[in-house]
């Protein structure tokens, strides 16, 4: 942690658990480090890593979940911290990649939850046209 100024922290459904994401936010605050929340599919077992088929407003509804009520206002806001940003992970970043629906269901998740966050992305990807067209000067 000394070594960085922002850590993306998993949410639960692809990777560790409570009580690692209540100690790694707990290291992020002593050291001064931004975090965020690091969301993906639901698959535990396959560290997020296999695509699964679901419709966009489970998208949508899985991301906002991991996104405010498992991370955000239980681990973060409980040690004082309020996240700045979120990204997404592997299989659904993937899908965010091809697929503009998906990229849309990401990004009204993202800024339903706050207009503020910082939704981190690449430049001029499927999901830069979603973010510009659902986000807060989209």
């Amino acid at each position: 942690m000394k070594y960085i100024s922002s850590a993306n922290i998993p949410c639960g459904w692809h990777a560790r658990d409570p009580m690692v994401m209540a100690q790694t936010v707990r290291l992020a605050k002593e050291k001064g480090v931004e975090v965020g929340a690091h969301f993906g599919y639901p698959d535990l077992m396959g560290f997020g890593r296999r695509r699964m088929d679901l419709t966009m407003g489970e998208i949508e509804n899985y991301t906002l979940y991991q996104i405010g009520t498992l991370y955000v206002y239980a681990i973060a806001r409980a040690y004082g911290l309020s996240p700045q940003h979120v990204k997404v992970h592997e299989a659904l970043g993937n899908l965010a990649f091809a697929d503009l629906e998906g990229s849309k269901a990401i990004a009204r998740s993202a800024f339903r939850f706050s207009r503020e966050i910082i939704l981190v992305i690449y430049a001029g990807t499927i999901m830069a046209k979603a973010a510009k067209e659902i986000g807060p000067g989209g």
